[in-house]
């Protein structure tokens, strides 16, 4: 989740905010709160690495 410096007193997520008060917010963002730092999003695969097929991997059917 991204972290947010709130910039008005806000309600985020059921509770109640400060101003200043550092919150993690993953929704819709609006002008009471000031990006800190960027979320990361769920880590992907790993990309698997494909190998070009030879001419001698190919059957010939012979």
């Amino acid at each position: 989740m991204a972290q947010y410096r709130v910039l008005k007193q806000s309600f985020i997520n059921g509770e109640l905010f400060a101003e200043g008060a550092l919150v993690e917010y993953d929704g819709e963002v609006a002008e009471n709160l000031e990006l800190v730092k960027k979320g990361s999003k769920a880590a992907a695969a790993p990309e698997q690495e494909i190998s070009e097929p030879s001419f001698s991997d190919v059957p010939t059917g012979v």
